[in-house]
């Protein structure tokens, strides 16, 4: 068997291991529908012609709808275009099974877009092991367990990636739902800005706009007041994590500074490694160029563990460098480690708040020191990607 045969063999291995994990861990936390009921609520006053910013944290006006918890909120174009996920115009008990299987049947678009985009690129063997990152990606089943639309967010995002040179606008419309979640897809937005893909910014802003009058339609309220309204209650709850320096918060700093910080750290990661790759022009290979905005879409801002699932997207890359004949052992070891952190990073930091969750301070050490190392894997997947681009010319 020779080097490259051997170490496909024990990535893909790695990636069933992966969807075992993922699986067996779904298993024993049960399933919760926790977050959906309460975005469901969002959607389905909003649908009664009630304003739901208002309510969050207080009793709720409609008894059928129910109240909705603090630190729960969306955007306002999300009031309305999040009904297409927490489906607000059907009884809660039903929106349960359209959620659970709304997960599948965009599990099952990403796979078929993964197939026919590698088509006649690399192997049907190589195909299928990329199948096995999305379906073994820890933040899949811990949306699905919740009930969250955070991975199929995601996962609209990395069709997105992967389609809009072909297909501009299905690329727009995956952009402007996954916008629902600003905090996902805002760094992957910045790099079609910084490719110029005016088609697929503007047509998927438009998705939101439209969204954005059809909730303040149905409320009554000003579009410009229901955008008040999100930061006035409650987009952030008193223990969201903020970003990859989240853990200043005890040092007396303001949240308010600490994100704008982490803001700048996630946003200069995108447009710098952007630009590193872009100068390297590296051919084949224009995906790659999103893969740091999908690493700081998880640090630049507050974050739900089931919006993780973007990094599948990054999975793939260090997929390839582990499979790569012209990879060093060193290259390789350190390639793998980032395949399975990148796949099951979330559930180890879960394990570590479980720990950690009487003290505030160890809850958010665990999540920063994970962003950290987010970061060190997309410069290390960069710098890489470069040097594997570079030994192939210099063979030539």
């Amino acid at each position: 068997m020779n080097k490259k045969n051997l170490r496909f063999k024990i990535t893909v291995i790695c990636a069933v291991l992966c969807i075992a994990a993922s699986i067996g861990l779904l298993g024993i936390l049960g399933y919760s529908a926790f977050d959906l009921k309460h975005h469901w609520r969002l959607c389905a006053y909003t649908l009664n012609g009630v304003d739901p910013f208002p309510l969050i944290g207080e009793k709720g006006t409609i008894e059928a709808i129910g109240s909705i918890r603090e630190g729960f909120s969306t955007s306002p174009w999300g009031l309305f275009l999040g009904n297409l996920f927490y489906p607000g115009w059907m009884p809660m008990q039903y929106a349960g099974i359209y959620n659970f299987a709304l997960h599948f049947v965009i599990l099952l678009l990403t796979e078929a877009v993964i197939w026919l985009k590698f088509r006649g690129i690399i192997s049907k063997n190589m195909r299928a092991a990329l199948m096995l990152l999305p379906l073994g990606h820890f933040s899949f089943v811990y949306s699905l367990r919740f009930g969250n639309c955070g991975a199929i967010l995601c996962y609209l995002l990395i069709i997105a990636v992967c389609i809009y040179k072909e297909h501009p606008y299905m690329a727009a419309v995956c952009v402007g739902l996954a916008m629902i979640k600003p905090q996902i897809a805002v760094p992957v937005c910045v790099v079609f800005l910084l490719e110029k893909q005016w088609a697929v910014l503007f047509a998927g802003a438009a998705i939101d706009v439209i969204g954005w009058g059809a909730a303040s339609f149905l409320t009554g309220v000003s579009p410009l007041k229901l955008l008040g309204e999100m930061f006035q209650y409650g987009t952030v709850s008193s223990k969201q994590f903020l970003g990859v320096l989240s853990v200043l918060r005890y040092t007396g700093i303001s949240e308010s500074v600490i994100m704008v910080i982490n803001a700048g750290i996630g946003l200069g990661l995108t447009a710098g490694l952007w630009l590193y790759l872009k100068q390297k022009n590296l051919q084949g290979s224009p995906w790659i160029r999103f893969m740091p905005s999908c690493i700081a879409s998880t640090i630049w801002c507050y974050k739900n563990g089931t919006d993780f699932a973007v990094l599948a997207l990054c999975s793939a890359f260090a997929f390839f460098l582990c499979i790569r004949e012209d990879t060093t052992w060193r290259e390789w070891i350190l390639s793998l480690f980032c395949l399975g952190f990148l796949q099951m990073g979330r559930a180890v930091t879960s394990a570590g708040v479980s720990v950690a969750l009487a003290l505030n301070i160890g809850r958010d050490t665990f999540k920063s020191m994970e962003s950290l190392l987010l970061i060190l894997i997309a410069v290390y997947i960069c710098i890489s990607w470069v040097k594997i681009y570079e030994r192939g010319e210099e063979s030539k």
